[in-house]
């Protein structure tokens, strides 16, 4: 499922089914930074779906995808959401959370397999992005406001 759209040339004509689209899998991070962050983007009135809403018996691939695609800001289901920047031209707003964008820049892995990852990890560490480990002295929750202030100008402004 495509966003709505009165003009495929323009994003910003684009009507999204969600702000944001929250990408995190692991039950470490979605019952502590991440569902700290989604609690805030539903406080603050940003319409944000994360992948572990998706619907039980759907065909995840697919379902991901369509959230990714259907979502204006994506926060960060990697490989996709990378696609959906170049073809769709969303705003992509990655968070390194106790990553090093440079260890995300050259990963080490020599697996063949991994090729379209380490494009799209190379790609995604050259934006401009959240790093927790040099913001706010490590504070998540001031952290946590600091993106949320972010993507709503981002919302208001584009």
């Amino acid at each position: 499922m495509k966003p709505y759209s009165s003009s495929s040339s323009s994003s910003s004509s684009q009507r999204w089914m969600h702000d944001v689209f929250l990408s995190f899998r692991g039950d470490d991070t979605c019952k502590g930074f991440t569902g700290h962050l989604y609690v805030t983007m539903e406080g603050a009135g940003i319409n944000a779906i994360i992948d572990n809403q998706l619907r039980r018996g759907e065909e995840i691939t697919a379902e991901l995808e369509q959230a990714i695609q259907g979502s204006r800001i994506p926060i960060i289901e990697l490989v996709k959401i990378m696609d959906c920047r170049r073809t769709l031209r969303q705003i992509v707003l990655p968070i390194f959370y106790d990553v090093d964008p440079s260890d995300v820049r050259k990963p080490t892995d020599t697996d063949h397999k991994l090729v379209s990852w380490r494009a799209a990890l190379t790609e995604a560490s050259n934006l401009s992005g959240w790093d927790l480990r040099n913001a706010l002295d490590r504070h998540e929750a001031k952290f946590i406001r600091k993106i949320i202030k972010d993507i709503t100008i981002l919302l208001n402004t584009s």
